[in-house]
């Protein structure tokens, strides 16, 4: 996500290494008019963080420079309050910044939203697993599977403004 005033509209998964790793510093190298590119990353606990150094950063380290935070929800408020900030969230985050169309090479750019996340065509897309032993005693946790994986725990995960699993059709 960028600032709403920011005027990037896509990034490449490189460009994004090289800001995130701060080789990047300046928006002007990646279109975005002039002036510091200030990061906000997610902290080295976050399951979040971990995908984004998998599938972005790869072997690069993250910028010292970087301000790291524990919150999603508090990452993307500073990003909405600062012009020259850049960060990453969950969907659900996005709420007051401008989130940018991301492209791998070869592939055309693509926003992050529902249907892009669900189908896993979106290269920051990432899936969230529940583990349990499979021959668990306790009759409540095979309840509480069943509840996430059905209908109504998908319909708490949407409601949440997070990406259900539930089969639908799509315009």
């Amino acid at each position: 996500i960028v600032n709403r005033a920011n005027p990037v509209s896509t990034l490449s998964t490189d460009q994004l290494a090289g800001i995130f790793s701060g080789a990047t510093g300046d928006w002007s190298a990646v279109a975005g008019g002039s002036g510091p590119v200030k990061l906000y990353a997610r902290d080295d606990k976050s399951g979040t963080y971990d995908t984004f150094k998998s599938l972005v950063l790869g072997s690069r380290p993250l910028a010292p420079s970087a301000i790291r935070l524990e919150d999603s929800r508090q990452l993307a408020d500073k990003v909405a309050s600062d012009p020259g900030a850049i960060g990453f969230v969950g969907l659900p985050y996005v709420d007051g910044s401008h989130a940018v169309a991301i492209s791998e090479k070869g592939a055309r750019p693509l926003l992050p939203n529902r249907l892009t996340v669900a189908t896993e065509e979106y290269p920051l897309s990432r899936r969230l697993y529940l583990y349990t032993a499979s021959n668990s005693a306790n009759p409540d946790v095979r309840r509480f599977i069943e509840f996430a994986l059905g209908k109504q725990g998908q319909d708490v995960v949407a409601d949440s403004g997070f990406v259900a699993q539930n089969v639908k059709t799509e315009d």
